[in-house]
């Protein structure tokens, strides 16, 4: 139960600083984001490492067990290792935060891992991920925590 306080402490820690750091009145062009979390529930299940990548800002940050800053960092010592064997991985949004210029959600994750294209194991835990708009007005991912 510790974990899921956590999300949610870290949902809410977002949201009461982008709402304040939001001094425009006009809202978000974002209303929600499930289309952003489709794309990174998609781009894993693809299995494909360059579609995992194309989601992150060049100073992504990962938190987990091990911390990982930047983007080659993060692609040489988790994507490429992970993509090759982590497949149905389903997100399922618990709170989420959208200001002007950055979108957080935090859910309940679930997926498996395979060996020689057998299931030979399940991961299930929370993460939050924190998109940042970027100049041409896309959502890039600037922070992933995974526990």
């Amino acid at each position: 139960m510790k974990s899921f306080q956590r999300v949610i402490m870290y949902s809410l820690v977002f949201l009461i600083i982008s709402s304040c750091g939001n001094s425009k009145e006009e809202p978000s062009a974002l209303q929600n984001t499930d289309s952003l979390i489709l794309q990174w529930d998609n781009a894993w299940n693809s299995a494909d490492a360059a579609t995992v990548m194309a989601l992150f800002t060049d100073d992504i940050h990962l938190f987990m067990d091990t911390v990982y800053s930047g983007k080659s960092n993060l692609e040489k010592d988790f994507v490429v290792p992970s993509v090759a064997i982590l497949r149905n991985l389903h997100c399922v949004k618990i709170a989420e935060a959208i200001s002007e210029d950055l979108a957080c959600q935090s859910g309940s994750y679930s997926h498996d891992w395979t060996r020689n294209d057998s299931i030979v194991g399940n991961q299930k835990g929370y993460y939050s991920l924190v998109w940042a708009r970027q100049s041409d007005q896309s959502w890039k991912i600037s922070n992933i925590h995974i526990h």
